[in-house]
């Protein structure tokens, strides 16, 4: 049976930075989940906007150390050009660059992934989970979504052939296959942390 991760940055990662949000000319700070969504992968794309702004997180250390693979706000994956490059093989994935002014150094090194690959995964059996309702008081646009899901489980089956990908009505997770988190680990690269969500 195939084996899907759910990819989230590594938390414990010694003296690790943090990023804040992504913003551009056409790109307004806070619009940046659309980096996240069908909807606003394809709006991106219309931009015609090839690189943007990454602001640190105000409330991390000015000083904290860069890593290959880190979650922005707003659940937005951002790679090292080194990783970019490892992931040539994977199908459906957009990248634009990001500058960083707190950090120079880091620039034009950086990249802002987003996937148009959506898929329909979620095993309801077997997933620890609770769902947006039409009077939720702060997301009723969103009801029917997956909302708090404590545990997350998906159907392999549908996820064959698939190697990075965001699943319908729970945009918020990131799943790589085992081909992609064997490359990575090899690669060496930093700020990785895999959970296993299948079984």
């Amino acid at each position: 049976m195939a084996r899907f991760y759910r990819l989230r940055d590594d938390i414990d990662f010694p003296c690790r930075w943090y990023l804040g949000h992504v913003r551009g000319m056409k790109l307004k700070s806070g619009d940046d989940w659309k980096f996240t969504t069908a909807d606003g992968v394809a709006h991106l794309s219309a931009l015609g906007e090839d690189k943007f702004i990454l602001d640190m997180n105000e409330f991390g250390p000015a000083d904290g150390s860069a890593m290959d693979f880190t979650i922005a706000a707003h659940d937005v994956p951002i790679v090292s050009a080194t990783l970019k490059d490892a992931l040539f093989f994977v199908d459906g994935l957009y990248y634009y660059a990001v500058a960083i002014p707190e950090k120079p150094s880091a620039s034009p090194h950086y990249y802002a992934m987003a996937t148009d690959n959506f898929i329909d995964c979620f095993d309801e059996r077997k997933s620890v989970f609770s769902i947006f309702t039409p009077d939720d008081p702060v997301r009723p646009d969103r009801a029917g979504d997956y909302h708090s899901v404590i545990k997350l489980i998906i159907d392999p089956a549908k996820a064959v052939g698939h190697d990075i990908f965001r699943i319908k009505r729970y945009p918020t997770a990131l799943i790589v296959s085992e081909r992609v988190k064997i490359t990575l680990e090899r690669g060496g690269f930093t700020g990785l942390d895999f959970r296993l969500c299948t079984e």
